[in-house]
């Protein structure tokens, strides 16, 4: 996650990270300056991060970040 963070960070300043499950695993919502961006969710096998899967097709990522904002 530190990696994809800070490659998140580096392209969109203004971007903040939120940690959620995706499909039960580890992942991100990104939002820029309040708006929903991205979805990243993570396969980690042996302490690593293998496989990276995102999203920032707006309808899946609405719903996510609806539910991770709800909780904030």
């Amino acid at each position: 996650m530190a990696v994809a963070g800070r490659a998140q960070l580096a392209a969109l300043p203004d971007a903040v990270l939120h940690p959620v499950l995706v499909n039960g695993s580890a992942g991100v919502v990104v939002t820029v300056r309040g708006h929903p961006f991205a979805v990243m969710g993570f396969t980690v096998a042996d302490g690593k991060i293998i496989v990276t899967d995102a999203t920032a097709d707006s309808d899946p990522v609405r719903r996510v970040v609806a539910s991770v904002l709800s909780d904030a």
